[in-house]
């Protein structure tokens, strides 16, 4: 998906995609912030970066990548912040 579709995508299912979160347990989604400027975005899978609450599990977190993906037509890659620092992420 190029960048400005990408981008478009992203706003046009925000609520959509904030509410898959929250029903699996994500919070404080945020985008890197390469992703989401034109011009910038490469070919892959998007990185989303969430809290996830105690308890969920890698099976909820697969729900989540696949719910998204089949939301904004491209693969997404859910980062885990506490596995990861969120360097260059942008709220959402």
């Amino acid at each position: 998906m190029a960048d400005a579709e990408n981008h478009h995508a992203l706003w046009a299912q925000r609520h959509a995609i904030l509410g898959a979160c929250a029903r699996a347990g994500a919070r404080q989604l945020r985008i890197p912030a390469w992703a989401v400027e034109p011009g910038t975005w490469q070919e892959g899978p998007l990185p989303l970066v969430v809290d996830l609450a105690p308890g969920v599990t890698l099976f909820d977190h697969a729900a989540l990548e696949i719910e998204i993906t089949t939301l904004l037509g491209t693969r997404v890659h859910i980062i885990n912040a506490a596995t990861r620092p969120p360097e260059g992420t942008v709220p959402f």
